[in-house]
């Protein structure tokens, strides 16, 4: 069973990644969160396989939530979900021990085989970053 945490601040957005990601047998999302705060906090709580965190979080933005969920559970894998495709934040992402980037624009292609990585502890980017 692959455990799956979504983080992002609009409700659309978490709702369409529970949907795709939920129709993979042998998944489940065990948390959502709407700032990086409170993804600190299910992850915490509920120690997922995979976080999918927004990069645009309020509070805590994705980066400062990579660091502090990764310090505190190192084995869940965080994913970055963003429309950011600046070499700067990739590096700052990575840096803060995120092992995969992924764009929105790409999601629908690629959210499953990101997940899917993370979950290998291996690490996943689009061919556009």
């Amino acid at each position: 069973m692959t455990r799956i945490l979504i983080a992002d601040d609009h409700d659309v957005v978490r709702s369409g990644l529970r949907s795709i990601l939920e129709a993979r047998p042998g998944w489940e999302i065990v948390a959502e969160a709407a700032d990086g705060k409170e993804a600190i906090k299910k992850a915490l709580e509920t120690k997922p396989d995979v976080a999918v965190i927004d990069y645009s979080l309020p509070l805590l933005n994705g980066i400062e939530a990579t660091r502090q969920i990764r310090k505190r559970e190192p084995r869940t894998e965080v994913l970055i979900f963003t429309m950011h495709d600046e070499e700067i934040l990739i590096r700052n992402v990575l840096e803060a021990g995120a092992l995969g980037y992924l764009l929105k624009a790409d999601a629908k292609r690629y959210v499953v085989a990101a997940v899917e990585a993370l979950s290998e502890h291996k690490p996943f980017f689009t061919a556009r970053v």
